[in-house]
């Protein structure tokens, strides 16, 4: 299988498991970790062929980077999808948290076309603490 046709078909397969997803609802109520920040790297991984699914209130993913060259970026996901990365100046919280062992909820809270695709998120400890 192609690995476009692989990446397809994986997209696919997430839709209802993001669908099924817990409601927003419950870390709307909470004070953000993170507030509004622009997702970086769009155009370099996935978020571009997902920007049609993409949409607010989507639950995202944060975790390590896989990247040997960024061993202190935060890696942003969408279902398995890797989008971008959180900025470079809010990563040293983020790490922080995660190196604390705090489970990191992130949502899309805004997303732009103009002038240029920008995905804005915020960050929740998952916990509500």
């Amino acid at each position: 299988m192609t690995t476009r046709r692989r990446f397809l078909s994986l997209m696919l397969a997430t839709v209802p498991v993001l669908a099924a997803a817990p409601a927003w609802g419950a870390a709307a109520s909470r004070e953000p970790l993170v507030r509004k920040l622009r997702l970086c790297g769009l155009e370099r991984h996935h978020g571009q062929l997902l920007w049609p699914a993409l949409q607010v209130g989507d639950r995202l993913r944060l975790g390590r980077s896989r990247d040997e060259t960024q061993p202190q970026a935060i890696a942003v996901y969408w279902g398995e999808f890797l989008i971008g990365h959180a900025p470079a100046a809010q990563c040293q919280r983020l790490q922080s948290c995660m190196a604390a062992g705090e489970p990191l909820d992130g949502r899309i809270e805004e997303l732009c076309e103009q002038p240029q695709r920008q995905l804005v998120f915020s960050v929740w400890r998952e916990n509500g603490l």
